[in-house]
């Protein structure tokens, strides 16, 4: 990891990427982190430091009280990050701070917990019919929406988002926290207009690309990571199944090919200059988000 782009890696860069190796990083805190420090280099080497006089064992994870009470009793600092530090399951469910949230801490960036609500398009009989339908036992029939920044986003006809589980698709049958990001609202709205022409009406299939698609690879762009294999493989388990198959033009009809102009439904669009908005025809309440 060259952040100084000199052509070499000096011994303070060496270290950071053992510290990120050892503490599981996720890929897309990494990026985070180095566009941060790519910016600010000589505040590499201040942290590599005082990292190294917390963990001496150079495990690239230590306590939450350990790291707090170092830090000069920096007790609002422990406060306010226990609650996300508890939630990062499932790499760990005790009070621990990574190398990487460390470097987070002190490079003055935020985190934010992304989520994934599960929905039962099946309205829970798919556990009674699935033994003789699909061969084998499954809790429901997903649809998925992401949580984050304070909306659900999902794919049904189109990107859209709305306050969480306040979607078409009522309350969620469960729901899932699947990590931390540190990446912010504007790059992932960026991001959403960047694949937007992906996910249209016209490109939905119920099995090949699809609500569980999207979220798949929303979260890969927060988190670095899929989803639960439960919801990223869901469409391959029910293509096995002959009699599935008979019923995908009815089910693209139904979960693909909407009416876009239902006055409960919240569009989210590509704008002029970059940005998306989205509308609660209900309400007639319009939301911009510049990016």
């Amino acid at each position: 990891m060259d952040v100084n782009h000199d052509g070499a890696i000096d011994l303070a860069e060496f270290v950071h990427q053992g510290l990120l190796d050892a503490c599981l990083a996720d890929p897309a805190m990494i990026e985070v982190i180095t566009e941060q420090l790519e910016g600010n280099p000589s505040a590499l080497s201040r942290i590599v430091t005082k990292w190294q006089e917390l963990d001496l064992e150079c495990r690239g994870v230590l306590p939450l009280d350990v790291v707090a009470k170092r830090l000069m009793g920096d007790l609002t600092w422990m406060a306010s990050r226990s609650s996300r530090i508890t939630r990062l399951a499932p790499l760990r469910d005790d009070e621990q701070v990574s190398y990487a949230d460390f470097c987070a801490h002190q490079l003055g960036l935020e985190f934010e917990q992304v989520d994934l609500y599960y929905y039962d398009l099946s309205n829970n009989f798919a556990k009674y019919f699935a033994p003789s339908l699909l061969q084998r036992q499954v809790d429901g029939i997903w649809h998925t929406g992401i949580i984050a920044f304070g909306k659900e986003w999902y794919f049904y006809g189109f990107i859209r988002h709305a306050p969480p589980g306040c979607s078409e698709f009522g309350i969620p049958t469960k729901q899932l926290c699947i990590g931390r990001t540190l990446r912010s609202e504007k790059a992932f709205t960026r991001f959403l207009s960047s694949i937007e022409s992906e996910f249209q009406a016209d490109k939905y299939d119920v099995f090949d690309h699809n609500c569980n698609h999207f979220c798949d690879k929303a979260a890969f762009f927060l988190l670095g990571r899929h989803v639960p294999n439960e919801v990223r493989i869901q469409s391959e388990n029910f293509l096995k199944a002959p009699a599935v198959k008979l019923l995908r033009p009815v089910l693209n009809w139904w979960l693909g090919r909407q009416n876009p102009c239902h006055p409960t439904r919240t569009r989210t669009r590509k704008r002029k200059g970059g940005s998306i908005s989205s509308s609660k025809c209900n309400s007639h309440e319009e939301l911009r988000i510049r990016v």
